[in-house]
């Protein structure tokens, strides 16, 4: 089952989003269920947490903004959990960054998917694109639980050399984790 993209929730962080994470507002703190019962899977989605929004760059409103979410499925028949932390970077620019890894603090590399890459908005006086880039990485059950008390850190690398870290917090890999294994005891 495909989850939609959403868009960062901005207005809980303005003044404190450059290169901070910040916490989503407590009313969309919660990990969305989705229990279609015409698909084999049930569909768990984290609230987004935003990274980074910063509107310097080339001068343009957009700039570059982060943010990123934990979201899984399990199997309906078998009760396997399959998760990832999916990320979306918008930027301006001249190119895309293509970004194409992905490692845990520490060096341990982790399963990449890019997903979409979208570009719009051109200005060709100035040479430049908005660009969006939506990837995914790769993060098992045992490594979930293990990552409960320090948090998800991911550096992405990129094509272009321009490198991402994206994290959430200890809380909210708890609380994720608490309604996916909530679902399954009730399954």
């Amino acid at each position: 089952m495909k989850l939609s993209k959403r868009s960062p929730v901005i207005g809980a962080c303005l003044g404190a989003m450059l290169s901070v994470s910040c916490t989503p507002p407590a009313n969309n703190a919660t990990t969305q269920v989705v229990n279609d019962p015409y698909k084999n899977e049930i569909a768990f989605e984290g609230p987004i947490v935003v990274i980074e929004h910063d509107t310097s760059l080339i001068g343009t409103p957009m700039g570059t903004e982060k943010d990123c979410y934990l979201r899984g499925w399990r199997n309906k028949t078998t009760g396997v959990v399959a998760n990832q932390l999916y990320m979306v970077v918008r930027y301006d620019g001249s190119g895309w960054r293509y970004y194409r890894s992905a490692t845990l603090i520490g060096g341990v590399p982790l399963p990449f998917m890019s997903i979409d890459r979208q570009r719009w908005n051109c200005n060709h006086e100035r040479s430049a694109c908005i660009y969006r880039e939506d990837f995914a990485v790769v993060l098992s059950e045992s490594q979930l639980r293990a990552l409960a008390l320090s948090g998800v850190t991911v550096e992405v690398q990129s094509k272009a050399g321009k490198d991402d870290i994206f994290s959430v917090s200890p809380e909210y890999v708890r609380n994720y984790l608490a309604t996916v294994a909530g679902r399954s005891e009730s399954e």
